[in-house]
């Protein structure tokens, strides 16, 4: 339980702040399939792994809208000292003669999983192009094109931000396949300065988390440009706001209602009661 839930607990509060200032980041955690079952010999494991796959998930619904993606993996079953010992103690053979025997076969018909591929998965996750799977978990043999193509922002979502100018109608834009984000503003701001040298620019913004980020605050000092921001709201008065994110494709969801727990500090820095609707 040290290693595998708080390891990443401790890891995430450490590296959550920088990624909320600068509005992106990604966390990828090393769960299991183990995780999803039980197994003999194996509870610290298994209560573990699933304890990682829902923090995973907890991650990402606390800092869904602030630019940050969080995914729990399985690796596959791979060439692993521990499994290396799994499969030559004999203690452990005897106490779960199933899984051994299983684990025997998988290795003895080459069906074991390359640690190349188990990398790849980890390497697309890590460019950006499945955020919209973010909370989920994913394993090594999923096709990872397909789940994201099943997701409201799949099928080659083109990602456009632009600046409108109610002076001469004109418009520039900044389009790509890449998640908007803190440093997709900046590119943006940058653009807009190229097109407008010389004159003074008021920038409106909406409350996305990644227009406040300090990068995106920098850019436009240095650029001289000034932003302003629109009057925040109450996500308690916007329902619009917060219905799509209720329709993503996830692989899992509860099948009974949470209790109305009391309210704890959330990794966004709020404080959220836990259960509520």
């Amino acid at each position: 339980m040290e290693i595998n839930v708080c390891g990443p607990f401790r890891f995430a509060n450490t590296v959550l702040p920088g990624m909320l200032a600068r509005g992106r980041g990604r966390i990828i955690n090393l769960a299991s399939g183990a995780g999803l079952w039980a197994a003999a010999t194996a509870s610290a494991y298994c209560v573990s792994k699933a304890a990682l796959i829902r923090l995973t998930e907890n991650i990402a619904l606390e800092t869904r809208n602030q630019g940050i993606a969080t995914f729990a993996i399985h690796p596959g079953t791979v060439r692993t000292p521990m499994n290396e010992h799994f499969m030559q103690s004999e203690a452990i053979r005897r106490a779960s003669p199933e899984i051994a025997a299983s684990f025997d076969q998988l290795f003895a018909e080459g069906r074991d999983t390359p640690i190349e591929r188990s990398v790849q998965l980890v390497l697309a996750l890590a460019s950006g192009r499945a955020d919209a799977l973010s909370g989920c978990f994913l394993a090594v043999e999923d096709d990872l094109d397909a789940l994201i193509a099943r997701t409201n922002s799949g099928r080659n979502r083109l990602n456009i931000l632009g600046a409108y100018s109610p002076d001469d109608r004109s418009l520039i834009s900044l389009e790509g396949r890449e998640s908007c984000d803190a440093g997709r503003v900046v590119q943006l701001l940058h653009k807009l300065r190229a097109a407008n040298p010389g004159k003074r620019l008021l920038v409106v913004l909406d409350n996305a988390s990644y227009h406040h980020a300090p990068a995106v605050k920098r850019a436009a000092a240095a650029l001289r440009i000034q932003l302003l921001y629109l009057p925040p709201y109450s996500p308690n008065l916007n329902l619009i706001e917060e219905r799509p994110t209720d329709y993503t494709w996830r692989p899992r969801q509860p099948q009974h209602p949470q209790p109305n727990l009391p309210s704890m500090p959330s990794f966004d820095g709020s404080d959220r009661r836990r259960g509520s609707a």
